[in-house]
């Protein structure tokens, strides 16, 4: 598990200990793929899974003051479009996933018709998965990585 907040990855080790998966994950600070770069994990990852900054910059100061107040500014903020960690972590992502690894990512509001239009022009991607929440909003796309054909 990466984030760029080590208080995030904090909590997120008191998570994996009281759910008894504490021992099974590596928890690295850095942002998106920089942690991973002393390790040899180049279509070696089964599954990405990413809750990346979404919300467009100049939407943060609208936002909920539940959200916000508490949330740190960088865990919100996508960029001018909302978009900005979704081609980084996309492009990087066929780098890493194995052949038929998935890339999970939660998306934001209206989100879903431009995350889908990077995953289609991005090579190495073969389907793509859209899941509603709850309030019938798009708000995860699933893309599997194209397995080799050799």
């Amino acid at each position: 598990a990466t984030d760029v907040s080590k208080k995030t990855l904090e909590v997120a080790k008191l998570n994996a200990k009281k759910h008894g998966v504490g021992g099974k994950i590596t928890f690295l600070a850095g942002s998106l793929f920089a942690p991973l770069e002393g390790y040899s994990l180049k279509r070696e990852i089964d599954f990405l899974v990413s809750n990346p900054p979404y919300v467009i910059r100049s939407d943060i100061d609208s936002l909920l003051p539940e959200v916000a107040n508490y949330e740190p500014r960088i865990a919100l903020d996508g960029g001018e479009k909302g978009l900005s960690f979704y081609k980084r972590i996309i492009k990087k992502a066929a780098q890493y996933l194995k052949p038929g690894g998935y890339l999970i990512l939660e998306l934001g509001v209206n989100q879903a018709p431009p995350v889908r239009e990077i995953i289609e022009k991005t090579l190495g991607f073969e389907s793509i998965e859209i899941v509603k929440d709850y309030s019938g909003i798009d708000r995860v796309i699933i893309s599997k990585k194209t397995v080799d054909k050799s």
